[in-house]
């Protein structure tokens, strides 16, 4: 049975088995000369918006596949809590 979609308001960093629906409003390369990170701002259908990261390890295989303005459904990743 498919797993329902969540929000971003409901995510936390309590378990790692979110799946998210989400449009890419920003997207932008960090140079850092210690780890370069690949950093975008998603936004739910509910105008929610989240920050994400790809870290310098994973740049070249995801880089090709993410276009700002255009929508993903993500699961199954690492959530940082700035709370």
């Amino acid at each position: 049975m498919a797993r329902r979609v969540n929000f971003i308001e409901e995510i936390n960093a309590t378990k790692d088995t979110w799946k998210i629906k989400v449009r890419i409003i920003g997207l932008w390369r960090v140079e850092r000369s210690s780890a370069p990170s690949l950093e975008m701002i998603f936004m739910d259908e509910n105008g929610d918006k989240i920050e994400a990261m790809v870290k310098n390890y994973h740049i070249s295989l995801w880089e090709p596949q993410l276009q700002e303005g255009q929508s993903y459904v993500g699961d199954n990743f690492d959530v940082v809590s700035n709370e």
